[in-house]
């Protein structure tokens, strides 16, 4: 008995290490294809036991999210610094600014910037009453110029050149302007009223803004001096 069992152990055993030889050269003809020693490890680790199995696919996946993570994080910082190079703001050679100064610029002062109008006299002396019509034109909406025109929503205008300002009859003038009636309308007074009328007769009721030309404002009082039956001598220069 004890030889009969001494025989199967013995062949028990050889039947194991025949399998373990046969799975041996299975895996080695596996593995023929990978011909490097990384590239058969790697398969001859795969290919093993379940337990190693698993613990490397753990690894594996453990691994590709660190190397997401760090990816990520490098890419950020990249994309952080390249901005800042972008779009860094470029430091002014002197910090702050200057503020407008109160007093004027050498060499010029005020006369530089509004030059000087020549006297009414000397601009009457190159005026033009034809021109002067055609800058009226906008007037006639409120003014009638003809002989006999009948008052608007301002009085009339023939022969206001050497008349009483607000001495015409039945329109109302505002207090300001009759409160003018011994003035007369000469060139002086008329050009300084069509420059700025608020400013000649502050408080009139006036709207017109004013010309601000002044050799179209020669042009007017030479065409309101025209609009008479006996038109008077302009001043000289």
């Amino acid at each position: 008995m004890l030889g009969s069992g001494g025989k199967k152990s013995q062949t028990v055993r050889a039947y194991t290490s025949c399998n373990e030889a046969r799975k041996a050269v299975k895996q080695r003809r596996k593995l023929e294809p990978f011909k490097t020693p990384a590239k058969r490890y790697l398969v001859s680790r795969a290919l093993g036991c379940g337990g190693h199995q698993g613990s490397d696919t753990m690894n594996i996946e453990a691994n590709k999210i660190a190397g997401a993570v760090l990816s990520t994080l490098l890419v950020v910082m990249g994309l952080n610094m390249t901005a800042g190079i972008v779009f860094a703001p470029k430091k002014p050679a002197v910090t702050g600014f200057d503020l407008p100064s109160e007093e004027p610029a050498h060499g010029g002062g005020a006369a530089a910037a509004v030059a000087a109008e020549d006297p009414i006299a000397v601009r009457l002396a190159k005026a033009d009453p034809a021109k002067g019509e055609k800058a009226t034109a906008a007037c006639k909406a409120c003014h009638t110029f003809e002989k006999g025109g009948p008052n608007k929503v301002g009085p009339h205008l023939f022969g206001v050149y050497g008349r009483s300002e607000g001495s015409v009859e039945g329109f109302g003038y505002s207090a300001a302007m009759k409160g003018r009636n011994d003035k007369t309308w000469d060139a002086d007074g008329l050009d300084h009223f069509l420059k700025n009328p608020k400013a000649y007769v502050p408080g009139t009721a006036m709207a017109f803004a004013g010309i601000a030309k002044p050799e179209t404002r020669a042009d007017v009082v030479a065409y309101l001096n025209s609009l008479s039956d006996s038109p008077q001598p302009l001043p000289k220069p």
